[in-house]
């Protein structure tokens, strides 16, 4: 019987590359400013289930989020998360990055 883990819809394989840029993006533009950051040079599994968690390792997000991101029930749902809080993540960070 197969879990929901394997049941994914194929959404997120879609995603994984999205989410590793979004990743690198971040990693770097904290870099560029100073903060602690893992290198950006991040290549995520390419098996979206192990790349959702690769990457909710590596993302710089707060307990909280990163908490609701693993509790997610599949890798596409996972990587969604991950892309809409990376996106946010790397506009702050650019705001920053500009001064404003």
């Amino acid at each position: 019987m197969l879990d929901e883990e394997q049941l994914d819809d194929g959404a997120g394989e879609r995603l994984r590359p999205e989410v590793e840029r979004l990743l690198r993006r971040v990693l770097a533009l904290r870099t560029e400013l100073g903060d602690v950051a893992a290198p950006a040079a991040v290549t995520l599994d390419e098996d979206p289930l192990r790349a959702s968690f690769e990457a909710a390792a590596m993302a710089p997000l707060g307990s909280l989020d990163a908490q609701r991101v693993l509790e997610l029930d599949s890798p596409s749902a996972r990587l969604e998360a991950l892309e809409r809080l990376l996106s946010e993540e790397a506009e702050f960070l650019e705001l920053r990055l500009a001064g404003s």
